[in-house]
């Protein structure tokens, strides 16, 4: 990858010290820089190449670009030996990053350091813009960085608008700790870095709108472990397109190690719920997530957010959840006891002298939903009827591609009478079928 060099200037000293001077150094494709250094100085150390200080008035990094053409550059194989004990002293004015997206950017101001007890200090000002959040989230208003044998965090701050996190501890035992944190602000800020990364992915966060409550964070982390935990109090949401009110009064995610667990009992629309959250391989490839969902539901709810369905009674509904590598599983189970009956303009559940169960297994790859298994049973045990089915994105919605309908032998018609209306009564029937649409 060529680097242009102009307004170079070389001295040497009888310490076999040296240092340079650049009016300018950068890397320019298509006649645009995606990196650039301006008025820079290098001073070595004796004997020696590696940097004693550096001097530069600004640094201008499009991070997008430049890391596309590194990745493209096959003939690039040089290898950058540095280490911490080698760190210099150093003097920039400002180092501009632009990201992919041209409504994010950071900006780092007056990164000086200096020496004290045999470490070197470096203070700065960083503060990056994002979409997500109203301001700018600035990183060392209070705080610094100390070097020595490896890099230590001095209670350094990272600030967004009504919170502020601070760090603290060498790089491999870090502290980190908050107080009553916006979950609001904290949630615009994860998706801030995790668009950055996943583009074109929507993260199951992004259902909840409207995200309010507090957070407690104190968080150790050891080489990459994590220890701890983070409290969400009086957290509230709108869940969904249907803007469903979630409420839960506590939430303690603990951490250990590469794992996060939390359990919590709270209301969805009013009605009570408890939810469980598994999380392993945190900060690896093999991140896995799973949990549940509960709540028995009533008339109240239905009528509210899905009025063409009334509940006679209650119907408990849990929902399971697993994803892995992109790949989702998620299971939906409703059942309605005794007593208890679903009516639709469609058709009615009925049979209400049974207990029955709705079951629906669905996996969710790239652009194919598909259902591994669906069963209406009675009795929590007797299977009537089961099939499976195949959805598939198309021009960004998903569309039935087939579905199949089978028995369990011969089953009584007063099973789906409610959706036969009087059109037929008595006998039995059986299926097989599979339905494809075109």
């Amino acid at each position: 990858m060529p680097v242009s060099i102009e307004g170079l200037k070389f001295s040497s000293h009888p310490n076999l010290s040296f240092d340079f001077k650049v009016k300018q150094i950068f890397i320019d494709e298509n006649n645009n820089h995606i990196f650039e250094i301006n008025d820079g100085q290098y001073i070595s150390h004796q004997l020696s190449a590696k940097p004693k200080k550096i001097d530069i008035d600004e640094v201008f990094i499009d991070l997008g670009r430049l890391q596309t053409k590194l990745k493209s550059d096959k003939n690039n194989s040089s290898k950058f030996d540095f280490t911490f004990s080698s760190y210099p002293m150093v003097n920039i004015n400002q180092v501009y990053i632009s990201f992919d997206n041209v409504d994010s950017s950071a900006i780092f101001e007056n990164i000086t350091s200096k020496k004290k007890d045999k470490k070197i200090i470096t203070t700065f000002l960083g503060k990056i813009k994002t979409p997500y959040t109203k301001t700018p989230i600035l990183i060392g208003r209070n705080g610094s960085l100390l070097f020595a044998q490896k890099p230590e965090f001095k209670n350094l701050s990272i600030e967004l608008e009504n919170s502020k996190l601070n760090i603290d501890g060498a790089i491999d035992n870090l502290n980190m700790t908050g107080k009553d944190l916006h979950a609001g602000e904290l949630k615009e800020t994860f998706l801030y870095f995790y668009k950055i990364k996943h583009p074109n992915k929507k993260n199951f966060i992004e259902n909840f709108h409207n995200l309010s409550g507090k957070i407690d964070v104190n968080l150790n982390i050891i080489s990459g472990r994590y220890y701890g935990n983070c409290y969400l109090k009086d957290a509230s949401a709108l869940f969904f397109d249907y803007k469903i009110p979630i409420n839960l009064p506590f939430t303690d995610f603990k951490f250990s190690n590469k794992n996060i667990t939390a359990k919590t009992n709270g209301f969805f629309g009013s009605e009570p719920v408890y939810t469980d959250f598994y999380l392993t391989g945190l900060a690896t490839k093999d991140l896995k997530l799973k949990g549940s969902v509960h709540s028995v539901l009533t008339n109240k709810f239905s009528k509210k957010y899905f009025p063409i369905i009334q509940i006679i009674g209650n119907a408990d509904t849990l929902v399971k959840y697993y994803n892995h590598k992109g790949n989702v599983s998620v299971d939906y189970i409703l059942k309605v006891n005794k007593g208890s009956n679903i009516l639709s303009k469609y058709g009615n559940l009925d049979n209400n002298d049974k207990n029955r169960t709705i079951t629906v297994k669905t996996l969710k790859q790239g652009n194919r939903l598909t259902i591994k298994n669906y069963e209406y049973a009675i009795n929590d045990a007797q299977i009537i009827l089961f099939g499976t089915g195949l959805f598939e994105k198309v021009k960004g919605h998903f569309k039935p591609s087939y579905l199949t309908l089978k028995t369990n032998g011969k089953v009584p018609f007063e099973i789906i009478q409610p959706y036969l209306k009087n059109y037929l009564s008595g006998g039995t029937f059986a299926s097989d079928v599979k339905y494809v649409f075109t």
